[in-house]
């Protein structure tokens, strides 16, 4: 079995390093924790015994975090921890084997060229995402319970989640952008007569909350009837990471964040879109956090052979 890179954070690191913008990654844990529950809690079990060897769950943040919870709320507190520890981790410099490559695992920019662009479209980087969600899964149900299985258990949490976001998979080539825009990160929207905004930022925010709200909005949400798996079609159509990223992701970071190439401004001159922009694209995002959560769950079965 090829052996999965494991970093090992530095753990005596002070509070300021901590970033809260994890909303829909916290979100889809605690979907992924519901759904277990309901469905699997063998396996449920399972997945806590080995979240609970992370390196940091003895440490003072996660603990803080989960003191914010109520005491029913705090396994599924765990799960949410686990789904923002990567990037919590890559705001900390040192990592015990000095390989920054992990920066490239959150994302795969799958080509998408302006029509009418001359613009010559580049193939994803490796590694990237795709690449490193196929070893975990390859890899992770072999794995005896240890502090490693524990941390890529978490990559595996976040990675699944970074693809249901449509800018974590594709990238923009055009006059402004000839080597790609990187997932929005280079184009800029303006929301009606509001300040440029950068474009990934924009969709990385779709989804809001607050820890305290993120347990009790991940049970309303699996309890709504329009996220129920039989009206999720896309569960059983697309059954295949690959499918994930290029058939839903790609597709919708085409038509609803790029809509289609008319958005692809900069930073200086922005696109103008109007509010509805974003009451098109908040149900998108909502509903590809409810995937992204319910898809982590089903991969956890599989992996603790549920």
């Amino acid at each position: 079995m090829k052996r999965i890179t494991v970093f090992i954070i530095v753990l005596l690191m002070p509070s300021g390093v901590w970033a809260w913008d994890g909303s829909g990654h916290m979100t889809a844990g605690a979907i992924a924790y519901y759904y277990l529950k309901v469905h699997n809690p063998a396996v449920l079990s399972k997945v806590l015994a080995t979240l609970r060897l992370h390196p940091w769950y003895n440490q003072q943040h996660w603990k803080d975090t989960l003191a914010l919870l109520k005491p029913d709320e705090q396994d599924a507190g765990l799960f949410m921890l686990a789904s923002t520890y990567p990037d919590d981790a890559k705001k900390i410099p040192h990592f015990i084997d000095g390989d920054r490559t992990h920066k490239l695992w959150h994302y795969i920019d799958y080509p998408f060229v302006a029509p009418g662009s001359s613009a010559i479209p580049q193939q994803p980087k490796s590694p990237n995402a795709q690449e490193k969600l196929n070893e975990l899964v390859r890899d992770l149900p072999a794995a005896g319970n240890s502090s490693a299985k524990a941390v890529n258990l978490a990559w595996l949490f976040h990675l699944i989640e970074d693809i249901h976001q449509p800018l974590h998979t594709a990238q923009l080539f055009d006059a402004d952008n000839p080597g790609g825009d990187s997932g929005g990160l280079k184009t800029f929207i303006r929301i009606d007569t509001g300040s440029p905004r950068e474009l990934h930022g924009v969709w990385d925010e779709l989804v809001k909350g607050k820890v305290k709200t993120y347990p009790a909005n991940a049970s309303r949400l699996l309890a709504m009837d329009k996220y129920k798996e039989s009206n999720l079609p896309e569960l059983s159509a697309n059954p295949k990471i690959a499918d994930w990223i290029l058939k839903e992701s790609f597709l919708a970071a085409k038509q609803f964040a790029y809509l289609d190439g008319t958005v692809a401004g900069t930073q200086s001159h922005p696109t103008t879109v109007h509010v509805q922009y974003l009451k098109d694209a908040s149900p998108l995002g909502e509903k590809r956090v409810v995937l992204s959560g319910i898809r982590l769950a089903k991969l956890l079965v599989t992996i603790y052979h549920g």
